[in-house]
């Protein structure tokens, strides 16, 4: 199957080749185009994988990066400037980071919690995986906790809403991180973290 999406001007935004609708999968070519209707990215999916050569452009249509991707390797390739010389290579997606690192955005995301008082009566642990939005400036919004686990117990569940508030604040309390990037640019990017609630 196939899909091309197009800009409100009439001009070729995207087009992407996959196996079935739901879930989507993709497989194949996939395409985007900048709004000057230049190519901005070209790459190839096998069974939702990216495989194979990714070519990304500048507006102006000059090469920004050429590399090889296979499932479970090292990508490898090289990065062009504006002028088309060699630059320093750096990935393609560069994911947010928190200042310190994983462990201390978690060790804060404890230390940011107060345990709600129905889950302390009620003798409920559990862990709330929290989604939410990195902007550009590196702060954090559109926070979503996720539903309980389909395995939770009555308890669980009776509380779950008390932990997932709670879980909510202790992100807004984070540091800002440093943004992602796609590509050299800056980025919104979606992140989840786990809070967890312990009575050990």
């Amino acid at each position: 199957m196939e899909k091309t999406y197009y800009l409100p001007s009439g001009k070729l935004l995207s087009f992407e080749g996959f196996l079935n609708r739901r879930p989507r999968v993709r497989h194949g070519a996939y395409m985007e185009y900048h709004t000057s209707g230049k190519m901005r990215l070209q790459e190839s999916y096998v069974l939702g994988q990216g495989q194979g050569p990714r070519l990304t452009y500048y507006p102006t249509g000059v090469l920004r990066r050429r590399e090889q991707v296979a499932p479970g390797q090292p990508t490898t390739g090289e990065c062009f400037g504006p002028d088309g010389q060699v630059v320093r290579y750096f990935p393609y997606q560069q994911m947010p980071v928190y200042p310190g690192d994983t462990a201390v955005l978690l060790r804060e995301l404890q230390q940011n919690i107060k345990y709600p008082h129905e889950a302390l009566i009620a003798h409920v642990q559990g862990v709330v995986v929290v989604k939410f939005l990195v902007t550009t400036e590196g702060r954090v919004k559109d926070i979503r906790p996720e539903p309980p686990p389909a395995n939770a117990d009555a308890d669980l569940k009776r509380v779950y809403g008390f932990l997932q508030e709670e879980a909510v604040q202790a992100v807004r309390k984070l540091k800002p991180f440093v943004p992602g990037r796609l590509d050299g640019e800056l980025v919104e990017t979606v992140y989840s973290a786990p809070v967890t609630f312990s009575l050990e």
